[in-house]
């Protein structure tokens, strides 16, 4: 019978292939970190960018200085689990906006909290809406969650979480 060792290619082509989940029995891992992206949304002159699913995971910041159109990936049964973050880093400068919109037939089901001085602070819940909007003058430190937590190719639901100020508004 030959050698029952097998190389590290070999062991990385076979985790990669498996279809099924695997149990770690409460293993830490170390070294992961957070996909940041500061330069697809973080433009002066704005930018108009479809996301991918291979974008998952991935933190963006975003510049607003100019406007900015982030559209979600289109429908695909594929896309459930997908999630992105967004952090302003530049506040939405006056007479423009950040939005983020959903393919046709995708809705934002979300929860926008306003940020602010005690007392002005709130929360609301909108579950009607293909687009997102972070209005003018959105304030540094702003940020936005987006999950596709259903999607069945003909009809997708983004669970979006909004926390800034001003508060954001969710309309089709």
């Amino acid at each position: 019978m030959g050698s029952k060792r097998i190389g590290l290619a070999r062991l990385e082509a076979l985790m990669e292939n498996l279809k099924r989940d695997l149990a770690f029995g409460g293993a830490t891992f170390h070294g992961v970190k957070q996909k940041i992206d500061a330069s697809l949304l973080n433009q002066v002159g704005g930018v108009t960018t479809t996301l991918t699913k291979e974008q998952s995971g991935t933190k963006f910041i975003i510049n607003g200085t100019a406007n900015t159109v982030v559209n979600l990936p289109a429908l695909s049964v594929d896309n459930v689990g997908i999630t992105y973050e967004f952090i302003v880093t530049t506040a939405v400068g006056g007479a423009v906006t950040t939005t983020f919109v959903c393919a046709a037939g995708g809705d934002h089901h979300g929860i926008i909290r306003l940020t602010g001085a005690e007392g002005t602070a709130a929360t609301t819940f909108d579950i009607a809406g293909d687009t997102l909007t972070l209005v003018n003058s959105t304030v540094v430190g702003t940020r936005v969650w987006l999950t596709c937590i259903s999607d069945n190719g003909t009809a997708q639901i983004w669970d979006t979480v909004f926390e800034g100020s001003p508060i954001a508004t969710m309309a089709d």
